[in-house]
């Protein structure tokens, strides 16, 4: 399908980069190792870089860490690296994972959970050259042998940054995992007109046929707070369930996704869309704002109404809602690419990618290794998704034909 793309990556993943960074070394900062008490006690200031990130990141934000540490446990709690000027203004705070050991020595790699999708995190936007050589030369001086940084924006400011500051400190960069996944620009480049299939409108007046069928987005904090009780009930009902990985299924994780919703609904950053069929709710999906960037976090339906599609009514009717509201925004999909129900709604699409940057020069035999391993378990394990979403697209296709 024909979308808007930002530019592609050279061929060669492995870039040469101009470097805009001035000559500053890592002693030029003061780096702090916080755990998840010091990381909450941080607030007032996180808040504050918050407004200058250069990437703004609904999935990495204060209210993001600040869940995650109050109601996440073992392992998926993140450690932080803050990074300060020599007067004390906080510059960027780095979520750290467990180190790991490969090929190529010690891998630092940034915290990444499966409830996030997007992995920039917040770093000032007027020093990020400057934040990411110094960052890179202070985990060097750690013991670290390579840098790993999961899930961002190719061509956004933080992975731009990291590529030029390993190029100006004559270090390696390697990008993995390239791909794109749907996303919604809105203003749309198309003024806003959507292709809708004789299916999906057959699908839509049947459904309508069970009874009045009603779209309505929850803005309100009262409003958001009850939506979500209804959203972790209907998804405790479906496959997530039966896979053991809906919220409800464990404490943490629900407490962590009310701690989240509820704290950005405050500020009106969470809105929660829900797709009626008379009073009952059928499908419901999170959206997370942070400034004019969103992420649709979550989404469920209800299983007994699958033949007729109700999470793709909702997210085309949300479209609609989104550019009637007439707010400049990304709305970043999240959705893995490839992933083909939402790429038939939305047209445009967002580079994503990780890389990997080697922080000693002197273990690069090992490094190339350990990038081609990763490589090839990232190929293997896609090819592995392509067959099995080909037999999904496949088996709803024969389910809409039966229906």
């Amino acid at each position: 399908m024909a979308g808007r793309l930002m530019p592609e990556l050279a061929a060669d993943r492995t870039e040469i980069l101009p470097a805009p960074v001035r000559d500053r070394r890592s002693s030029d900062f003061a780096f702090e190792r916080c755990d998840a008490r010091r990381i909450s006690a941080l607030e007032p200031e996180l808040r504050q870089l918050e407004q200058r990130t250069a990437e703004p990141n609904p999935l990495g934000d204060t209210d993001f860490l600040l869940a995650a540490c109050r109601h996440l446990a073992g392992n998926a709690t993140p450690h932080a690296l803050a990074v300060r000027d020599l007067d004390g203004t906080l510059l960027a705070l780095l979520p750290l994972a467990e180190r790991r050991f490969d090929l190529a020595g010690a891998v630092q790699r940034l915290w990444q959970h499966p409830f996030s999708a997007c992995g920039a995190p917040m770093i000032d936007a007027t020093r990020i050259a400057e934040v990411a050589a110094a960052t890179l030369q202070h985990l060097a001086s750690s013991g670290n042998t390579s840098l790993s940084m999961t899930n961002l924006n190719t061509n956004g400011p933080v992975a731009t940054a990291f590529r030029a500051a390993a190029t100006s400190l004559g270090l390696a960069a390697s990008v993995v995992g390239l791909g794109s996944r749907a996303a919604l620009f809105v203003p749309p480049a198309s003024g806003g007109t959507e292709q809708t299939s004789k299916g999906r409108r057959r699908q839509r007046r049947r459904l309508s046929e069970q009874g009045s069928l009603g779209f309505e987005v929850r803005e309100d904090y009262d409003a958001v707070r009850a939506s979500l009780e209804t959203f972790l009930a209907l998804e405790a009902r479906g496959w997530k369930a039966r896979r053991g990985t809906a919220l409800l299924q464990d404490p943490g994780h629900a407490n962590f996704a009310r701690a989240l919703v509820w704290s950005l609904a405050s500020t009106r950053r969470a809105q929660i869309a829900e797709l009626r069929l008379g009073d009952t709710v059928i499908a419901s999906v999170i959206l997370l704002w942070s400034g004019n960037v969103a992420c649709l976090w979550k989404i469920t339906y209800d299983e007994v109404y699958a033949s007729f599609s109700p999470g793709v009514h909702l997210l085309h009717d949300l479209r609609q809602w989104l550019i009637a509201n007439g707010r400049p925004a990304l709305v970043d999909s999240c959705a893995l690419p490839g992933q083909w129900m939402i790429e038939r709604l939305w047209s445009d699409r967002i580079e994503v990618c990780d890389l990997m940057i080697a922080l000693d020069s002197g273990r690069m035999p090992a490094f190339r290794a350990s990038v081609f391993r990763e490589r090839l378990r990232r190929d293997l394990r896609a090819r592995v998704k392509s067959v099995y979403n080909r037999l999904r697209q496949r088996a709803f296709a024969g389910q809409r034909a039966v229906t």
